[in-house]
C-alpha cells in the first residue's frame, strides 16, 4: 500500500508514523504543504495521512488549506482510509460537519485516554496519550467515538 502523508509545519512531521509503516511494508510519501509543495492527486495513493501543525491554522487556514479541503472530501466521498492526527483530525471533522472549537482548557503533556465502550479501536481500555492541543470536535454524525480524556472527551472518530 502506498500512503500519502501532508506535513502542515516543518516542527509537525511523522515521527514514528514512518517507522511504524515501514516495519507494516507500506511505501509513502511525505508532502510538505508548509513548504509550497502541492497536494497530492487523489488516485496517486492508497490511503492519506494528515499530520498535525499550527494551532493557528484552525482559525486562520493557509492559502494552500483549501486545496487539502478538497482532498479530504474527496478522500470522504470515495470511501479511501484516511487518517488525521492533530490539525489533521480536526480538518476531518469539519469536513463531516462537526463543531470545532476551543476546549474548557489546553491539554499538554501525558493524559489518560478512556476508551469509548462503543469504540472500534482496538485499544485498551485506558492509556496514557501525549497531548499538545486547545481545540476540540463533536462527534460527526455516523461516526463511533475513540475515547477521550478530562479535558477532551472526544479524541478521535472513526468514520465508514
Amino acid at each position: 500500500m502506498h500512503i500519502h502523508l501532508l506535513q502542515h509545519g516543518p516542527d509537525h512531521g511523522p515521527a514514528r508514523l514512518t517507522d511504524w509503516l515501514d516495519s507494516m511494508g507500506h511505501s509513502y510519501t511525505i508532502f510538505h504543504l508548509f513548504d509550497g509543495e502541492l497536494t497530492p492527486r487523489p488516485g496517486e495513493c492508497d490511503a492519506l495521512i494528515l499530520l498535525d501543525g499550527p494551532e493557528a491554522f484552525v482559525q486562520e487556514p493557509p492559502p494552500w488549506a483549501r486545496a487539502e479541503k478538497k482532498l479530504i472530501n474527496r478522500y470522504l466521498d470515495g470511501q479511501r482510509p484516511i487518517l488525521g492526527v492533530g490539525l489533521g483530525a480536526l480538518w476531518i471533522a469539519e469536513a463531516l460537519e462537526a463543531v470545532i472549537a476551543p476546549g474548557t482548557y489546553p491539554e499538554t503533556g501525558w493524559h489518560a485516554v478512556t476508551l469509548a465502550p462503543e469504540s472500534p479501536f482496538d485499544l485498551p481500555e485506558r492509556f496514557e496519550a501525549l497531548m499538545w492541543h486547545r481545540y476540540v470536535f463533536s462527534l460527526p454524525d455516523d461516526a463511533l467515538p475513540l475515547g477521550g480524556s478530562d479535558a477532551a472527551p472526544l479524541q478521535g472518530f472513526a468514520w465508514d
